[in-house]
């Protein structure tokens, strides 16, 4: 276990295999995730005190979202397949036949397109105004909760206050948004049973709305599509430019994942179905995440009241603990050479692939 200091104040990495099997255990009353990650996201100034407190984005998540993954992925691949012609078909070619992209940039636009159609339906997600705003709120996102993380907490009120960075988004997403919303609930309130409901995020935000009695609070729905936008593109996209890189790297692999995704999606198509039966496939992508991760540390956790590990060492209420994701990755890698990329090339019956929940 070590105590290092950060631009943030300190922070304590933890090591070891025993530590690792008694962070997996320890209870959410003692040890909060979601507490640490609105800290390192300042959520309550880069979003709404609302979306901290309500967890209505984590319940979305665990049940509608998860319920309605098998319909989801067929939509999801249909729209990948309409960017992937908008932004890669259409690059200027070389005499040799090749063109040239940023990976990050271009898969950012592709992963923004295809999350919103899935956040809040066909219209917009092919706007490229919205996509774009969409992807400039992730990356503000991240530059606003450092700079706020750098001041006092007094601080970050007051310049929150006096000038607060955010809303110009908020502002700029609800002219795109707002009119949908508005557009749904006069269905609804004009068909009554016989509206047939869109079937994305933005439909079940507003049913929840209706549900809690906030029907007339449309800056915390935009918010909330705002806030999934930033789930669903900054680690997809690192992790699927990560995974062009290895794929690019690795040829030996290529051709065993062609031929796998050949035949697997000529008997099921591009489905659940599909996606569960890529065994080479997901062993290559949790490779190239365990190798190339997406940060230095992972899954913060904010210690709620004083925590005694087994060793003996005591984390007072408040630590910001952490562990370093090559300690993490290595740890759970069974070869003998846990630094070597490996996939695995045997089918393995009744391990469905687990898709990421946002």
């Amino acid at each position: 276990m070590i105590k290092v200091p950060t631009l943030f104040g300190w922070m304590v990495l933890i090591r070891g295999e025993a530590l690792l099997t008694e962070w997996r255990t320890a209870p959410g009353t003692l040890l909060s995730g979601q507490d640490a990650k609105a800290d390192v996201l300042q959520m309550m100034y880069t979003m709404d005190p609302r979306v901290v407190h309500d967890g209505l984005h984590l319940r979305l998540a665990r049940h509608q979202l998860a319920k309605a993954t098998p319909d989801l992925v067929h939509l999801l691949n249909e729209e990948v397949v309409a960017a992937l012609k908008d932004y890669i078909a259409t690059l200027p070619t070389d005499s040799d036949g090749w063109s040239e992209f940023a990976p990050h940039n271009t898969v950012s636009k592709i992963v923004a397109r295809a999350s919103n159609r899935m956040l809040i339906g066909l219209l917009l997600c092919c706007n490229a105004d919205f996509i774009q705003l969409s992807t400039n709120y992730m990356f503000e996102v991240l530059r606003t909760s450092t700079l706020l993380r750098m001041l006092p907490l007094g601080a970050r009120r007051l310049v929150n206050w006096f000038s607060p960075m955010m809303d110009p988004y908020v502002a700029q997403a609800s002219k795109y948004i707002v009119p949908v919303i508005r557009e749904r609930r006069e269905k609804m309130a004009f068909l009554n049973d016989q509206y047939v409901k869109p079937f994305d995020l933005l439909m079940w935000l507003v049913d929840e709305a209706e549900a809690q009695g906030r029907h007339t609070d449309e800056r915390i729905l935009v918010i909330y599509i705002l806030m999934f936008n930033f789930i669903a593109i900054h680690t997809t996209s690192i992790t699927m430019s990560n995974l062009i890189s290895d794929i690019a790297e690795r040829q030996e692999c290529q051709a065993i994942l062609r031929e796998e995704a050949r035949m697997v999606t000529g008997e099921f198509g591009w489905g659940k179905d599909a996606l569960d039966k890529l065994v080479k496939l997901d062993s290559f992508v949790k490779e190239s995440m365990r190798l190339r991760p997406i940060a230095s540390i992972m899954l913060e956790r904010f210690v709620k009241q004083d925590y005694t590990f087994s060793n003996g060492t005591t984390l007072p209420e408040g630590t910001l603990w952490t562990l370093p994701t090559r300690t993490a990755s290595t740890l759970t890698q069974t070869s003998l050479n846990p630094g070597a990329f490996a996939i695995s090339t045997k089918k393995q019956a009744g391990l469905p692939l687990r898709l990421p929940q946002a």
